[in-house]
């Protein structure tokens, strides 16, 4: 359509089905444009004018010294990408339909309810769900995603009972094969591969969950809790507060994620605060408030919190045949590895050494 068709539409917020009903038109690009001192950042979207679907979006940013140049540049590309990006539109629509069985539709509804508790016995409830759905519908991409999901949180809870991250793995590559363009998967195999120690590859994973679907707040969550493990903690309370603004009403996971950043950062204070924000506190959540409190010098809080955590981790242990163990300081080994940095996991083990945990620091290197 000529551009001066379209320019009724500007500044209007307008139904795009109705655009394209009223245009005669199947395929509407639409964009915005924002100045930041001398760079220019530009968003375009592709977008079905029958669906609704925006089935692309790619981002600009440019410095402001030829805004023509600039203009020239970005119409070039979108029409050059336009054919191909049009044609693998429609196949992804057809073949990245979630499913036609209602059924496992649900079950994945349900399982997303039950993970979001993050306890090991919700964690075993939620794969079971998903599992039960990808038997309903063996093609059903994020339904083995979810189930990838859940072992990886079984691995990051330190579940006794965690599946074997092989099984994420096969799960994970079954739902990138159904949909390679799905973020959510891309977010979950990047987790995994950090599990594995596979750093590089664990980040590419995360840029391109982020790069498909920015507005995606549990990836953006998960990409903070593992930029404060590989020592970026400046990155990590970005992203997360970017979480918290995609999703003003987050599971409990965020305040833990928002809260590990924080201490990395040294604001005590603020981590403490933003734990007390969660519905309910889990035995690493006392860990985290009794590092806090010790490292401000508030012994008696401090004190509280790490008796918590070593009840709680006991019960674990207990649970699994195994005896706390003689230095307590033991009982974080496993979560203070997952630090990149031995700044970073001294620091941590640190705060929790200063609250009550028997060991030293020295046998952790």
């Amino acid at each position: 359509m000529a551009r001066h068709s379209s320019f009724l539409y500007r500044a209007r917020s307008s139904d795009i089905r109705e655009v394209g009903r009223q245009l005669g038109v199947r395929y509407v690009v639409e964009g915005s444009a924002r100045r930041i001192g001398k760079r220019v950042r530009v968003t375009v979207q592709l977008l079905d004018a029958v669906s609704g679907f925006t089935l692309w979006t790619e981002r600009y940013d440019r410095e402001i010294e030829d805004i023509f140049a600039i203009q020239d540049q970005i119409v070039g590309r979108i029409v050059s990408a336009l054919p191909g990006r049009v044609e693998d539109a429609g196949r992804e629509i057809a073949r990245g339909k979630q499913t036609s069985n209602i059924t496992a539709y649900d079950l994945v509804l349900l399982g997303n309810e039950r993970w979001r508790q993050l306890t090991v016995t919700s964690m075993d409830e939620a794969r079971g769900c998903f599992t039960r759905a990808v038997e309903l519908d063996p093609a059903y991409a994020r339904a083995h995603a979810n189930i990838a999901w859940t072992i990886v949180c079984a691995a990051f809870l330190e579940s006794p009972a965690a599946p074997s991250l092989d099984d994420a793995r096969r799960e994970i590559e079954i739902a990138l094969d159904l949909d390679e363009n799905d973020a959510w998967s891309h977010g979950v195999f990047a987790q995994l591969l950090f599990l594995q120690n596979r750093h590089q590859e664990a980040e590419t994973h995360f840029k391109r969950a982020l790069t498909l679907n920015p507005n995606d707040a549990d990836v953006a969550a998960a990409f903070a809790n593992i930029l404060v493990y590989w020592g970026h903690w400046r990155d990590a309370l970005t992203w997360i507060r970017s979480a918290k603004q995609l999703n003003p009403f987050p599971p409990n996971i965020y305040h833990w994620y928002h809260a590990l950043a924080l201490y990395s950062a040294r604001d005590y204070e603020q981590a403490i605060k933003v734990l007390r924000e969660a519905r309910s506190s889990d035995r690493w959540s006392h860990a985290l408030l009794a590092a806090c409190y010790a490292q401000i010098d508030r012994p008696s809080e401090a004190d509280v919190e790490v008796r918590a955590f070593i009840r709680e981790r006991g019960l674990e242990l207990s649970g699994r045949g195994e005896a706390l163990p003689v230095n307590t300081l033991e009982l974080a080994r496993i979560r203070a590895a997952r630090y990149r940095d031995p700044v970073d996991r001294d620091h941590f083990l640190d705060g929790l050494r200063k609250a009550g945990l028997s060991g030293e620091l020295a046998d952790f290197a």
